[in-house]
This record gives structure tokens, sequence and C-alpha cells, in this order.
């Protein structure tokens, strides 16, 4: 079910799965992409946590409204902020694929300390040679699930909703100045044939400053395209949920603690 808000002059449409859950966890979609992407994750999420799937601005139901100025990832991430305290939403995980790690790097850039933990979907700090931008699919993929993908994303690019402006920032993107800084629980997730080939995933990773985040856990996806929760939907649950269910009963554990110190 959809629900609608008006922000920053903006109608937004948000999916929002068990709202009363007191942990909040954030999936933010791709370029030329929308929450439907994570339907069968988030059902799965849902049944322990709150799950909230945006369509970002100029995606999905949500409307297209220009701003005043070419717009970007930085402009996405403050929709997501403001977004955020419409819906009473503190300290999220906060997941992004594609352009939506992008989003959520740069949503800690702006706002830091703000999450609680973040997960980077085959999204990188930026963009670097030996990454490939098109045909970003394993061999091995299902054809079906192939042809579902590419079927929106290529009606989305037709419907030329996304500002050119937004591809450009994506291109421009560098946040290995602040990863750093970056000092909660992070997983990055990889597939092996997403944005970058198997043989040159060591180079480019060492390259873009994947390394920078402390601390980070990542997973890679053997024979999985730049889609993994659609193309591996069992095990990027699997993953994820262990991550955050790891996340989650730590801070449980200080929450006890805490409460056993001051009796």
């Amino acid at each position: 079910m959809f629900i609608h808000y008006l922000i920053r002059n903006n109608r937004f449409a948000v999916r929002d799965y068990n709202p009363d859950a007191p942990q909040a966890i954030v999936l933010v979609h791709g370029h030329n992409r929308d929450g439907e992407d994570f339907a069968e994750v988030a059902a799965d999420l849902a049944r322990d946590y709150r799950v909230v799937v945006p369509d970002l601005r100029f995606h999905g139901l949500s409307d297209a409204t220009p701003f005043d100025r070419p717009a970007g990832i930085a402009d996405l991430a403050q929709d997501l902020h403001a977004l955020f305290a419409a819906l009473d939403i503190r300290q999220p995980i906060l997941h992004g694929h594609s352009l939506g790690g992008m989003v959520a790097l740069d949503y800690w850039r702006q706002y830091p300390g703000s999450a609680s933990a973040l997960i980077i979907d085959d999204a990188f700090p930026h963009f670097a040679a030996g990454m490939r931008l098109f045909d970003l699919f394993a061999p091995t993929v299902d054809p079906g699930v192939k042809a579902r993908i590419n079927a929106k994303s290529f009606a989305n690019a037709a419907a030329g909703r996304v500002p050119v402006s937004v591809w450009e920032s994506i291109l421009a993107f560098d946040a290995r100045p602040w990863l750093s800084s970056i000092d909660v629980p992070a997983l990055a997730l990889l597939g092996d044939r997403g944005w970058v080939d198997a043989a040159k995933l060591p180079e480019v990773l060492q390259a873009i400053g994947t390394s920078l985040i402390p601390g980070v856990q990542v997973e890679t996806f053997t024979n999985c395209g730049h889609f993994i929760a659609l193309e591996q939907a069992e095990r990027w649950k699997t993953v994820v949920r262990s991550f955050i269910d790891r996340f989650a009963r730590g801070i449980e554990g200080v929450i006890s603690t805490c409460v056993k110190y001051h009796k």
C-alpha cells in the first residue's frame, strides 16, 4: 500500500511495512528504478522490523517537481531527510542500491550520525576505470528476471522523468573524503558481474576506497549482476538479515547493560 507525502514541494510515494515496529529499515532504489524492486525482500524484513521503501523524486509513483537548479544526489539525500522527519523515523538502518547507495553515502555526509547502520548495495564511493555502465547481468541470470528488469529500466528511461543532471551527479560522485567518518556498522554488497567484473574487482575496490569505511563488512555475490535483491533474493535476505539481526541484538545488549547498571 502506498502512502503519499507532500514534502519539499513534491509528492512522494512511500511503502511503509509494519510501521509500529521500533527499528526502521529504509530501502532506497537505483536510477530509473522504484521501490517495487524490494517487494520480496521488504516483506521478509517486515516480519521483525519497520521497512520503509520510498520512490525517489523523479522516480516511480513519486512526482517529478524540478528544483530551481540542476538536481543531483545531494538533493535526493535532502528529500530523504525531510521524509524521515515527516514519518518520525529516527536513526534508521539505511540501505541504498546503486544510485540509492550514493544517496545513502551523501545522506551521511550531510547528516552525520543520523543513521544507525549503512548498507551499500552494488554502489561505489565513486566511478573508476574498469567499471561498467551497461549489461550489468551475470551470464547465468534467469532470462525472465533479466527481461523484467530491463523492461522497467528502459520504460523509465524512455519516459524521461529523471533529469540528466542526476546521471551526471552519479558520474561525478566521490564519497572518499568522508568515508572514514562512518562510525556505524556498514555492509557492502557486491555482484561479481555488476558494475565491476569479477576479475577486476580487487583492483577496483582498492582504487575506489571501499576499505576506507572503518570495519566495513563486504559480501560478494558470485554469478550475480547489479540487481542483487532481484537476481539472488534468497541470499540477499540471508546476508542482510544476518547483518541487521546481529546489529539489533547488539543495541539490545547495550540497552540491557545500561538498565542493569542504573539499578
